[in-house]
């Protein structure tokens, strides 16, 4: 039963090798032997991901696919019919598991490379706390099973200038301001991993001296001198810091990192986008239900502030630090030409 099953994928292999002009016989094996260790549902999943990937790449063209749609239908009863893989495929788009630009695995090799550089960085003094899907694979354990183009990063404001100083001073990495084209959502602030497109997405909050938390949304309003740096405020209380905000300092290969509960990060993808609803379903069983419970129970005492101005803040301060960096370098660049 096993060689009659790895002499179907192989001929799958073969077949769309050769349509693709890849003549490595080595590159066919391996792919075959690889293919052959998935059960049923991970294997349509791998060979439609590989497909469009071939096709993304110019390899082999949508024809090719569905004139030979048979080879992949033959390996999994459940998938009848061509429409039932474009289906999946759609599906797989949803959950963010197929890219255009780059393939899963270098995905998950590049963005856990770019979480451990960046945690050695700044180590375990800043107030922040590590959020998102990506964090709950790497704190549980898990294979990372779908797309990453950025790490969600909660930090204290009043820490803003420090962290900037300290990215400033690495050769790994480029803070970035995106206020001035920034809607009420979003993040104000990201931090680039040189050279490709993953980056730090920064999620700014403020503590006050009692444990109470305000979670922040900057963005300006108005043009030329009626421009204002506004914000939008979710105030919390301490109940909902120390539920949400674990200090625990957890470690990755070695390096130290802290991060958000996975009861917050599971309680704010509930009801999301698909890929984060995958998340929840992979995520879950880490969770204390009844933690879960008092979150919701905490956030419907907390209050909401909009369009608040802005006039004296960590992010105002920030801001026109880093425009005055700007005009410093054009000034620089206008007296190297003249």
């Amino acid at each position: 039963m096993f060689n009659e099953r790895r002499n179907i994928i192989h001929n799958l292999v073969v077949a769309f090798a050769k349509m693709a002009k890849i003549s490595d016989e080595y590159l066919c094996e391996k792919t075959t032997d690889d293919l052959c260790k998935l059960d049923d549902d991970e294997l349509i999943d791998r060979i439609i991901i590989i497909l469009s990937r071939l096709h993304n790449n110019g390899r082999i063209q949508l024809y090719d696919i569905i004139s030979n749609v048979g080879l992949v239908l033959e390996l999994n009863s459940k998938y009848s019919t061509v429409y039932d893989l474009i289906n999946r495929y759609k599906e797989l788009r949803r959950l963010n598991v197929i890219h255009s630009q780059m393939n899963l695995e270098e995905n998950h090799r590049l963005i856990l490379e770019v979480f451990d550089r960046f945690s050695s960085l700044i180590g375990t003094h800043f107030d922040c706390y590590y959020t998102g899907g990506l964090v709950g694979y790497v704190a549980s354990g898990q294979k990372l099973k779908r797309y990453h183009g950025d790490i969600d990063l909660l930090i204290n404001e009043a820490q803003l200038e420090e962290l900037k100083t300290i990215v400033d001073g690495s050769k790994d990495f480029t803070f970035r301001s995106l206020l001035d084209n920034k809607g009420k959502n979003g993040h104000e602030f990201i931090i680039e991993f040189n050279g490709t497109p993953i980056h730090i997405g920064l999620f700014l909050f403020e503590r006050t001296a009692s444990g109470e938390v305000a979670e922040k949304s900057y963005y300006y309003s108005g043009e030329g001198n009626d421009k204002k740096l506004l914000s939008n405020e979710y105030h919390y209380s301490q109940e909902y810091s120390s539920l949400a905000y674990d200090t625990q300092i957890r470690m990755h290969n070695g390096i130290p990192y802290r991060m958000c509960s996975f009861e917050r990060i599971v309680f704010l993808k509930r009801h999301n986008r698909p890929k984060d609803i995958f998340d929840v379903s992979e995520l879950e069983s880490y969770v204390d239900k009844s933690k879960i419970e008092q979150l919701e129970s905490v956030c419907k005492k907390s209050y909401f502030e909009e369009n608040k101005p802005t006039l004296v803040s960590p992010v105002k301060q920030l801001e026109d630090r880093i425009k005055k960096q700007v005009n410093q370098q054009e000034d620089i660049s206008d007296r190297s030409t003249r």
